[in-house]
């Protein structure tokens, strides 16, 4: 699959702050949004928790020491010689020496799961890119229509003092110069309403770059349009292994496999190291002194019923193995349909594009010589405005057209995971 990089083109910002002006190229624009970017920040935050539950079960590899101080007392009714008052004092040390590796699969499980948020943390910085270079690109459709709207009102105006002329000359009726009339109107609504779809692109940019409603915006250039080629099958076998979806997936049975062999473990002995020092509690006593005194052994803590605790957690998790391949099998199929869904549709808008260049080149040529025989009487002004007409809806179609090609191709490099 060849590789090759959109040319952005620049959007300028220029922002009116006392007398100076700023400007932001798209990479600038993307790095103010990325940097603004809450939802970024969410998924930091997911991140961090998971390092925390991490860094929970990596404590189970350390010793855990705590000190007992205290005063008790004991007072037996039934044999009053029995009364006797004890200060605690004890250092007691408990440290599990193994079990079964159910530690390391649990840590295993949550870095899975790490690794998952990681991944939609990265789909979202890439996502927050598409978007901005969507609506950069609806900006560009938008400015580039209303161009070629404005060209056409002046256009408009040459072909009323043609028009306004043949009148006076009596070569033409009135309804001729009302139906330049009549096109000035209807160009002059098409500019309103191109207008207001314009600001809200703009607003839309805004908002993911969080510039403020009052910032001046200016969006200039044309809608590019590139011819590169992509093989079906090497999207396919990408989308395998880049999609976001399928990597979730992936990540989430990796983390289910590893708490199921945590709970292995949990049916297995542990050996544990116990130890104790100190001035020990009155019914723990080995002397009938006030000597300090000191225990320390390896025991192996050996389940033996746990009214079906384990098995019943077991259950749960294989339940949601089972599910998770079941739907990893169904989007590994839907995916496939999806890619050659989006590649076969940005194929028919290139071809589209092409057809759009070519009625645009022949409708110049058209209107060329509906004007040479306009101006010699052969034509009249109905037919004049209808093959400028034409020739404007044939630009309106090839910006279109480039515009759905370009949005084609980034829903296809979402589908997939990559960039052409």
């Amino acid at each position: 699959m060849k590789n090759c990089k959109v040319k952005y083109y620049f959007l300028t910002f220029i922002i009116s702050l006392s007398g100076w002006a700023k400007q932001y190229t798209y990479e600038s624009l993307l790095n103010l949004a990325k940097k603004n970017s809450i939802n970024q920040e969410i998924y930091k935050t997911k991140v961090i928790e998971i390092d925390g539950r991490i860094d929970h079960e990596k404590s189970s590899y350390y010793p855990k020491l705590k000190a007992i101080i205290g005063s008790e007392k004991i007072d037996s009714g039934s044999e009053p010689d029995i009364n006797e008052s004890n200060f605690v004092g004890e250092i007691r040390l408990d440290y599990n020496l193994y079990r079964f590796g159910g530690t390391k699969d649990k840590i295993n499980s949550l870095n899975a799961l790490k690794s998952e948020q990681i991944k939609v943390s990265e789909f979202e910085n890439k996502n927050l890119e598409r978007k901005l270079e969507k609506e950069y690109l609806e900006g560009l459709y938008f400015n580039n229509y209303l161009q070629i709207l404005i060209s056409e009102r002046k256009f408009n105006s040459q072909l009323k003092k043609q028009v306004s002329l043949k009148r006076r000359q009596g070569l033409v009726g009135e309804a001729d110069v009302l139906e330049i009339d009549m096109r000035e109107a209807t160009l002059k609504d098409k500019i309103l309403q191109n207008e207001e779809h314009f600001q809200h692109t703009l607003d839309n940019i805004r908002k993911l770059t969080f510039l403020t409603h009052e910032e001046n915006i200016e969006i200039s250039g044309e809608l590019p349009h590139e011819h590169f080629d992509v093989k079906i099958d090497e999207l396919v076998q990408a989308a395998y292994k880049k999609n976001l979806e399928l990597n979730r997936l992936f990540s989430r049975i990796d983390s289910i496999n590893y708490e199921l062999n945590a709970k292995k473990s949990d049916r297995l002995p542990e050996v544990n190291l116990r130890a104790r020092y100190g001035k020990m509690r009155i019914d723990e006593r080995y002397t009938s002194n006030e000597s300090l005194e000191g225990l320390v052994g390896i025991y192996v803590d050996i389940p033996l019923f746990d009214g079906g605790m384990v098995s019943s957690q077991n259950k749960v998790l294989i339940s949601q193995l089972a599910r998770e391949k079941l739907t990893l099998t169904k989007s590994k199929k839907n995916l496939k349909i999806d890619v050659l869904h989006h590649y076969e549709k940005m194929q028919n808008v290139h071809k589209q594009v092409d057809l759009a260049e070519a009625n645009v080149s022949n409708g110049e040529k058209y209107f060329k010589n509906v004007l040479s025989e306009y101006k010699r009487g052969v034509k009249n002004s109905i037919d004049l405005v209808s093959a400028r007409d034409r020739l404007m809806n044939f630009k309106f179609d090839l910006i279109s057209a480039k515009r759905n090609f370009l949005f084609a191709k980034i829903n296809l490099e979402e589908v997939v995971g990559v960039s052409f």
